[in-house]
C-alpha cells in the first residue's frame, strides 16, 4: 500500500522493533516511530536467543508454534553469511526431557527444529537427552540491526497518539497500564554471565522441567535461570545464583571453573492466556486510529517475535483497507 502514514509503535523490544521493520517494509512512505522508556537493557537483551517451540511457561500453556517457524523462514531466505552477521546461527542443542514425556516432545520440538535425532548410547551415558539443531539469535547483533527512528519517551496512554494512523502497542510489562490489561504478569528471571576457560567447551543444554539452561553465545555463555511470577524487583539474589549455578552442574560438572562476566535480572512480560496480537477498537483514541497489541510473549519473545510482527502487518493493512473503503 503505497500510501503515507503515520505509525507510532510503544516499545523498543524485539517485538517493537520487529513490528517498526516490517510495517516500514510494507508501507515504504511511512513516518515510523518508536517510543519507548529505554532501547537497551530491554527484556530481550536478556534472551538467550534459542528459536524453538516450548511449553514450559507456567503461565499459559501455548502450544501453538505460530511465530517460532518464521525464524526459519528468515534464515532460509538470506546467505549464510547475511545471517550470521545479524546473529542468526545454527546450534546443536540437548534437550533433557522426563521419560514420559519423551516422545511427545520430540514430535513437538521438530515443528521448529531444524532436525531431530535421539543422543547416542554414548551421550545417554552421560545424560538422558536428545539432541537438535535449532536457530539461535544473538541479542548483541540482532537488536542493534533492527533499531531505528528512535524517540525517547514513557508512554501510558494511547490518547497521547491521537495524530497516528496505526498505534502498535508492544509495551510489554507496560501493557497492564497502557492496554488496561490485568492478564499480563511480570516473570523474573536471573542468570549467570560466563567465560569459559580454553579447556572447558562449553554446549548448549536445556532442562525445561526445571528452567535450567547452559547457552554459549558469541562472547559469553548464559548460565539460568529462575522463573518467579508476580516479581519485578531486580536485585541480585545470592541463593537464585547458588541455585542455577548447581543445576547447571548437572549438564558441565566444571562449570565453576568458568569467570563469571556479570549476574542479570530480566522481567519477561507473560500474560494469562498467551500474547495478544489484535486490533482493538475500544482503546483507538478516535475513530480513524487502529491500535494493534502485540505483548504478552513471555518466555517466548524472542522466539515469537518475528511471525507476531508480519501478523501485525497484516492486521495493519486488512484494517487501513477497510478503513479506507469507509471514506
Amino acid at each position: 500500500m503505497d500510501v503515507p502514514i503515520k505509525i507510532d509503535v510503544l516499545g523498543a523490544g524485539i517485538n517493537g522493533l520487529a513490528s517498526a521493520y516490517c510495517l516500514a517494509n510494507e508501507f515504504p512512505k511511512s513516518h515510523i516511530t518508536i517510543t519507548a522508556e529505554r532501547f537497551t537493557g530491554t527484556t530481550s537483551d536478556h534472551g538467550f536467543g534459542i528459536i524453538m517451540n516450548r511449553t514450559y511457561d507456567k503461565i499459559y500453556d501455548n502450544s501453538d508454534v505460530t511465530g517460532t517457524r518464521e525464524m526459519l523462514w528468515i534464515y532460509n531466505a538470506q546467505s549464510p553469511e547475511d545471517a550470521e552477521e545479524r546473529g542468526i546461527l545454527i546450534c546443536t542443542h540437548n534437550i533433557i526431557f522426563k521419560l514420559h514425556y519423551f516422545l511427545l516432545s520430540v514430535r513437538f520440538f521438530a515443528q521448529t527444529c531444524l532436525s531431530v535425532r535421539k543422543a547416542t548410547d554414548e551421550e545417554l551415558a552421560k545424560l538422558n537427552n536428545d539432541k537438535k539443531n535449532i536457530l539461535k539469535l544473538q541479542p548483541v547483533f540482532y537488536l542493534p540491526w533492527l533499531r531505528s527512528r528512535l524517540l525517547k519517551k514513557k508512554v501510558s496512554r494511547l490518547s497521547e497518539f491521537d495524530e497516528a494512523d496505526i498505534i502498535v502497542n508492544c509495551s510489554g510489562v507496560g501493557a497492564r497500564e497502557v492496554a488496561n490489561d490485568k492478564a499480563v504478569t511480570p516473570v523474573r528471571g536471573q542468570y549467570v554471565r560466563v567465560r569459559a576457560p580454553e579447556n572447558l567447551v562449553l554446549h548448549t543444554y536445556l532442562q525445561f522441567s526445571d528452567h535450567s539452561f547452559v547457552c554459549p553465545r558469541v562472547n559469553d555463555t548464559c548460565l539460568g535461570s529462575v522463573y518467579q511470577p508476580g516479581r519485578t524487583d531486580t536485585a541480585i539474589n545470592a541463593e537464585d545464583t547458588e541455585s542455577l549455578l548447581r543445576r547447571c552442574e548437572v549438564f558441565v560438572p566444571d562449570v565453576r571453573e568458568a569467570e563469571v562476566v556479570a549476574v542479570d535480572v530480566g522481567i519477561r512480560p507473560a500474560r494469562v492466556g498467551g500474547p495478544r496480537v489484535e486490533v482493538d477498537p475500544q482503546l483507538s483514541p478516535n475513530d480513524r486510529t487502529i491500535v494493534i497489541h502485540n505483548y504478552g510473549h513471555g518466555s517466548k519473545g524472542v522466539a515469537q517475535h518475528w511471525g507476531c510482527a508480519l501478523k501485525v502487518t497484516a492486521l495493519a493493512k486488512e484494517n487501513l483497507r477497510n478503513l479506507q473503503s469507509k471514506m
